[in-house]
């Protein structure tokens, strides 16, 4: 399907090379940036902006979702979904903390049984216990 891309975008090529320069450095500057290759012709469609710019062309597809559904300022304040919500509570944490100040706990299968047993937390694997550990910034002794 042929998209006019210059015709779809409402703002002018000025006006996202100012709103591009104001957000130099923030992640939104190459959403913005997506727009004006568009708009300007530079790139031909979504394709070769996500080359240009080192996304995927289905990360340009949801952008382009966004802007055409919500308009610029939504694409702006857009969010990172991010991942699910970390299992482990603080009481938890400062529980499994003390058990490991205490030398209860020095191994990653111990953290794994101390969650699951003490507080019902399951982790399937020790890379998950792991990776919870390290984003906590807790070290085992």
């Amino acid at each position: 399907m042929l998209v006019h891309y210059p015709g779809m975008i409402r703002e002018s090529i000025q006006e996202l090379a100012e709103t591009e320069s104001r957000l130099r450095g923030l992640p939104a500057c190459d959403r913005i940036r997506m727009l004006r290759l568009l708009k300007s012709g530079q790139c031909r469609n979504q394709g070769e902006t996500s080359l240009v710019l080192g996304y995927s062309a289905r990360q340009l597809r949801r952008w382009w979702k966004v802007y055409q559904e919500e308009g610029l300022d939504a694409l702006i304040h857009l969010q990172n979904r991010g991942g699910s919500e970390e299992r482990v509570n603080e009481i938890a944490l400062r529980a499994l903390q003390s058990e490991i100040d205490l030398g209860r706990i020095c191994l990653l299968k111990e953290v794994k049984h101390y969650l699951h047993d003490e507080h019902g937390i399951t982790y399937h694997s020790l890379q998950g216990v792991h990776d919870m550990l390290r984003r906590q910034g807790i070290r085992l002794k």
